[in-house]
């Protein structure tokens, strides 16, 4: 999904909606299961790969993810570095 202020170059760049609880930072979103599989931990800094792209993200664990998947929000910038909005990904020099 794209966060409630990713969706437009307008909201992107207002720093008042920014600052705002809502706007949601760029980070791999895992399951407790997967992340502890990867020795990670909430905050962690890791490496995402897709292809040949990579970007360092915070760890957020999220039960809302199932297990052996991760979850990293479209439309914000550090995330468009990867890709594909759907596909494989190496976490921490893993697959997921």
């Amino acid at each position: 999904d794209v966060p409630i202020y990713a969706g437009d170059g307008v909201v992107r760049r207002a720093p008042a909606l920014q600052a705002t609880v809502d706007a949601q930072a760029a980070a791999v979103h895992l399951g407790s299961a997967t992340a502890g599989r990867l020795g990670l931990s909430a905050g962690a800094r890791v490496t995402v790969r897709q292809g040949d792209h990579s970007i360092a993200l915070a760890v957020e664990i999220d039960p809302r993810v199932p297990e052996g998947c991760a979850y990293i929000p479209v439309g914000l910038a550090e995330a468009a570095r990867l890709g594909e909005a759907y596909g494989p990904l190496t976490i921490g020099g893993q697959a997921t």
